[in-house]
């Protein structure tokens, strides 16, 4: 059982497989970390944990773990509010000119 199928927490012990099966927008915050990390990460550590990661590459883990909870807070805020406003329902979609 990966993360992916317990709860929506990043954590140090994740993989980065896991955390952006989670949330997809992180793979954002691993790109802007390819440079200093001196590879592509998603590429060469994405079965590695973040904690490894942060070794590996000498990242700042508490930085990188603060980065991407930002990130995806911020999406999963942003959904919440689609949410409440009806985008993506099934009566917003019927009113789309492409629905019947």
């Amino acid at each position: 059982m990966t993360y992916c199928d317990i709860d929506n927490k990043i954590h140090p012990e994740m993989t980065v497989l896991d955390i952006i099966c989670r949330h997809r927008e992180t793979e954002s915050v691993f790109k802007k970390y390819n440079e200093q990390a001196g590879t592509c990460i998603c590429c060469n550590a994405l079965f590695d944990t973040l904690e490894d990661v942060a070794k590996k590459y000498n990242l700042d883990l508490g930085v990188l773990l603060s980065d991407l909870k930002a990130v995806a807070n911020s999406a999963s805020t942003g959904n919440a509010q689609d949410e409440r406003r009806g985008v993506g329902s099934k009566h917003h979609r019927k009113n789309s000119r492409f629905d019947p």
